[in-house]
């Protein structure tokens, strides 16, 4: 008996340490350079502007996938006043670019299911409708809506009792 939970121990570190996304704060470090190494060799980062940040968001839940959520921010270099690109950057589990969505004054919040929550209004290669809810389908498909940000679907902070990661 104590050799099967030993077994079923080792194969849950195997398969929590082959993860995607970082498992426990050890993982943290490996995930962040298999992320930048994933970033630069799909060409997703500019070769002329410096990295600020690659933040994970959240995971949308499209179909059966699993598809991350990455925040980008670059600057650009001997800029006189800070200039910036930012992504929203939507990877598959083995980090395989999806869709790059760049925005100005936007930013990704939070994921419910296929559906990506932003600050801001925010329209696909800036066309309308404009909204902040987008919703990812199988066939690569956005769809855009605005969700009114009282009715967004979050606890207010005081009533939380635990930070929820998707």
């Amino acid at each position: 008996m104590m050799n099967i939970a030993r077994l079923i121990l080792a194969l849950l570190f195997v398969v929590g340490s082959a993860m995607t996304s970082p498992a426990s704060a050890g993982d943290i470090e490996a995930w962040q350079e298999r992320l930048f190494v994933a970033l630069k060799r799909q060409h997703i980062l500019s070769a002329g502007l410096r990295l600020v940040t690659a933040d994970y968001v959240c995971t949308l839940r499209v179909g059966a996938a699993d598809w991350r959520v990455i925040n980008t921010v670059e600057h650009a270099q001997n800029a006189e006043v800070p200039r910036a690109y930012n992504q929203i950057v939507i990877l598959d589990r083995r980090l395989k670019l999806i869709r790059s969505l760049p925005y100005a004054g936007q930013r990704p919040l939070f994921c419910r299911g296929a559906r990506l929550f932003v600050f801001g209004d925010y329209g696909i290669d800036n066309t309308e409708p404009y909204g902040n809810t987008l919703t990812f389908h199988r066939n690569g498909a956005i769809g855009v809506s605005e969700t009114d940000v009282n009715a967004l679907p979050i606890e207010p902070t005081g009533k939380r009792r635990t930070y929820r990661v998707e």
